[in-house]
Parts: C-alpha cells; sequence; structure tokens
C-alpha cells in the first residue's frame, strides 16, 4: 500500500480457477509473494498467455470433480473461483471444489441473484471485484486527496490522505482536538516515504505530504476536506 516489498506472511497454497483479468491477476500476484499456486482454465490460450506470470497451470474443466482431484486440488489450502459470467459454471465448479474437501473456497459473484445463490450453498467468502472497485473508485472521487485506504469494521478505516497545501503538524493535530474527532494518527508521509509515528512524535516532525491515519469514515472525511 505505501510502497512495502512483498512479504510471505504463511506457507499457503493456492488454486485460482478462471484465469481472466481478475483471476489471472490474483493467481500472478501470489505466484510474485512466493506463494505456491496452480492456475486452472478450460481454455488452452488463456493458460498458455498466462504461462510466464502462472508457472504451474492446468488446461481442464472445473466442474468435473475427478479432473480436479487428478489435478491435486484436494491438497491445495485455499481455492478461488472466477468463473463470474457463467452462474452454472461457478456453481458446478463449487459443488466440485467442497467435494474434495477444500477448506477455504473464495468466489467471484456477478449479480446479487449469483451471490445469493452461493450463500444459499454455504460460501462465505464472496468476491465482487467491480462493486468494490467501483466503492473505491468513487471515493477518490469524492476525496481527491485521498490516496488509499483499508476497511476495518463497522465503518473503520485506515487511510492516507494527501495535504493539498501547506500544513504543519500542530495544525492538523489541533484540528482533530478541536473538532473532538476520535482519529489516531498512525504515521505521516515525508517524501513518499511513510514514518511510523504517534501524534506526540508526529508535531514534531513538521515536514511531511500526507498522513496516515484511523477512525470513522464520517469523521475522516471532515479531515480530508480539512487537508484540502
Amino acid at each position: 500500500m505505501f510502497g512495502v516489498a512483498y512479504v510471505k506472511l504463511s506457507s499457503r497454497s493456492f488454486v485460482v480457477i478462471g484465469l481472466g483479468s481478475f483471476g489471472s491477476t490474483i493467481a500472478a500476484e501470489l505466484s510474485l509473494m512466493g506463494n505456491d499456486v496452480l492456475g486452472i482454465d478450460i481454455d488452452e490460450n488463456i493458460i498458455k498467455a498466462q504461462s510466464d506470470a502462472i508457472p504451474n497451470t492446468a488446461i481442464l474443466d472445473a466442474r468435473d470433480e475427478v479432473a480436479l482431484l487428478e489435478a491435486g486440488v484436494a491438497n491445495y489450502n485455499v481455492v478461488i473461483i472466477s468463473i463470474g459470467e457463467n452462474l452454472e459454471a461457478s456453481l458446478l465448479t463449487v459443488m466440485s471444489v467442497k467435494a474434495l474437501g477444500v477448506d477455504e473456497i473464495w468466489v467471484k459473484a456477478k449479480s446479487k441473484a449469483h451471490h445469493t445463490i452461493l450463500q444459499g450453498i454455504g460460501v462465505t467468502k464472496i468476491i465482487h471485484p467491480e462493486r468494490d472497485m467501483g466503492i473505491r473508485v468513487a471515493e477518490k472521487l469524492n476525496s481527491p486527496n485521498l490516496s488509499d485506504y483499508i476497511f476495518l469494521n463497522n465503518n473503520q478505516y485506515v487511510i492516507h490522505l494527501q495535504a493539498g497545501r501547506d500544513f504543519t503538524s500542530q495544525s492538523v493535530v489541533d484540528f482533530i482536538g478541536a473538532k473532538k474527532l476520535s482519529i489516531n494518527i498512525l504515521g505521516y508521509m515525508n517524501n513518499n516515504e511513510f514514518v511510523c509515528s504517534s501524534s506526540d512524535e508526529f508535531i514534531l516532525n513538521t515536514p511531511f505530504n500526507g498522513v496516515v491515519v484511523v477512525g470513522h469514515k464520517t469523521e475522516l472525511r471532515q479531515l480530508g476536506a480539512f487537508l484540502l
């Protein structure tokens, strides 16, 4: 998020079924992070196109439980099913993967109906990439100085706000205090480098061109408007 190099956090293995734009990006990024990744698609041309980014691939129909078993899918920790366009293929693939006993299954949903059906067959990790990206773009359009953010829960976010004009660190802390905002400063950006810092330390380090904070969405928007 803030220019930190990839760090492998666990020795988990992943299968990505459906190597369109979304699925292939997940598989390639997980591979770059040093994970064991198997990419699956029914289209040989797609597999060939992704061979450099995803070293371990298989051409098969993921609706076929036997084919998945022979490919070793049951031995992987996580399966991501990225077949959003073909509802029937997505659901049949889910059933085949579940039959193998895979512990963790993530599924891309194309519509609300797709989401509802997935919930009905016991899928709890459902992905809506277009909707989620739409929300992110809308947030950035609404707050031009919002560089990036991470949703935590209950409308709590960690966000990186850029300072649109000259501010002192003292003025930012004073604004949070004057408005009685429940915002905590995690650090600041100085020449595009993130510096971890508490509010007290932040005051002593005046040069900054952005601040990283955690708080409630509505209060963070107030701080964002102040920094414009």
